[in-house]
């Protein structure tokens, strides 16, 4: 069974338990109430399911010219993998946006900020886009999927509270650490470390993998892009960098760690 399935599957169900409890205590009454909880959900789900991340970023779609000759990288990786609707977007920033946002029902999207492209040799180019691609693979399970699915709806409506307190975003404050929480439990740390090993094969280079996570770490270190509460997770490396972000709810593991069980030592 598809992963798309099995998520309209999870929603569905969740709205024929709602009606269930509501008629259970309720009657006619709570049928009802319930009816309008399970529509208001479903349909939080489906707007918000895929978070604000590719919406924030803006980038364009790659076409035509590929000066980086990503493309017919991206059509071999997806091929051996065998992905389907990847979109890959080049993002015209100076920080370091890396991102792959696996959705259980639009697009696949890679997205790559050209202060990213500019600081890596062709093999690294490689060996990045082959780490993306192996994210979006390894993130089309049934856990990610309803995980972030719910993270994701939690936050859309706390954004959409916060528009009348945007000064102090109190609704987002307060629920982004169970929202990472969530995150956390279907996107561990073994993640990566599964992730990195699957690129392995596909480019057999462990040690330009492990220059580009030493790069992006360093430029999170210098220029942190600005994105989305909760979103740090489809980024190869942590968005804000390792050393700043200490939180226990961190995703990403440390860079120490995943450059060690690629080539063996660290720092490179």
């Amino acid at each position: 069974m598809r992963n798309t399935t099995k998520v309209w599957l999870f929603i569905v169900f969740g709205a024929l338990t709602q009606l269930l409890i509501g008629y259970q205590f309720g009657g006619r009454l709570g049928l009802f109430i319930a009816f309008i909880f399970s529509l208001l959900t479903t349909t939080i789900s489906y707007f918000f399911g895929d978070g604000a991340l590719a919406t924030h970023t803006k980038g364009r779609t790659l076409s035509g010219q590929d000066s980086w000759g990503l493309l017919a990288l991206l059509s071999k990786f997806t091929e051996q993998l065998g992905l389907e609707n990847v979109e890959l977007q080049i993002v015209d920033s100076n920080s370091p946006i890396c991102f792959a946002l696996a959705s259980p029902w639009s697009k696949n999207l890679i997205a790559i900020s050209t202060a990213v492209l500019n600081r890596l040799s062709e093999r690294e180019r490689e060996a990045l886009l082959a780490n993306l691609c192996c994210k979006l693979h390894k993130n089309r399970n049934f856990l990610f999927s309803v995980t972030n699915l719910i993270a994701n709806s939690i936050l859309g409506v706390c954004n959409l509270l916060d528009r009348f307190f945007p000064k102090y975003q109190p609704f987002t404050a307060v629920f982004s650490p169970f929202c990472r929480l969530l995150v956390k439990l279907g996107n561990g740390h073994h993640t990566f470390f599964e992730i990195d090993g699957l690129t392995t094969t596909l480019v057999h280079d462990q040690k330009s993998l492990a220059s580009v996570i030493w790069k992006l770490e360093s430029l999170s270190l210098t220029q942190p892009p600005s994105i989305p509460s909760c979103s740090e997770h489809f980024f190869l490396v942590d968005p804000y960098g390792s050393k700043k972000n200490l939180s226990l709810h961190r995703v990403h593991p440390p860079v120490a760690k995943r450059i060690k069980k690629l080539v063996g030592y660290f720092p490179i």
